[in-house]
């Protein structure tokens, strides 16, 4: 019982260091893309792509371009067509956790992912759908 507790405190401090450092991470992203005076009026794809890749992978992470997207890597987040654009995390069906980002156009009532990234961690999955949606958003 005593291991088990001390098990469950020591996973909770890696969590905890886990969290911090990829908030500091987002606050640096945030300041960066702020400085480089880019609004979300004036967000491309890869833009939010460049941000996501700063924050780092470990192995067998990725971020990746749906194959709809892979030619609008230039094109802006928000342009005429787009009434929504979203970005939410979900449990893998077999392993790791994914974010996935997209947009509905106006003119349809289907969404279309135009990134997806993979993470290993629940608080990096977590902390990368918060960032999106930040920079989706309000930057």
């Amino acid at each position: 019982m005593k291991i088990k507790l001390i098990n469950q405190i020591k996973e909770l401090f890696t969590s905890i260091r886990e969290h911090l450092a990829f908030q500091k991470i987002i606050r640096v992203m945030l300041q960066d893309l702020q400085m480089n005076d880019l609004s979300y009026e004036k967000a491309s794809w890869n833009d939010l792509s460049n941000a996501l890749e700063k924050a780092g992978f470990e192995e067998d992470e990725y971020i990746a371009f749906s194959n709809k997207y892979e030619d609008c890597r230039e094109k802006l987040i928000w342009d005429q067509e787009t009434r929504w654009v979203y970005a939410y995390w979900v449990n893998g069906s077999s392993e790791g956790y994914y974010v996935h980002i997209g947009k509905t156009l106006a003119d349809e009532l289907t969404t279309n992912d135009g990134i997806t990234a993979k993470f290993w961690s629940k608080i990096r999955v977590e902390q990368c759908s918060i960032f999106s949606q930040q920079f989706i958003n309000a930057l």
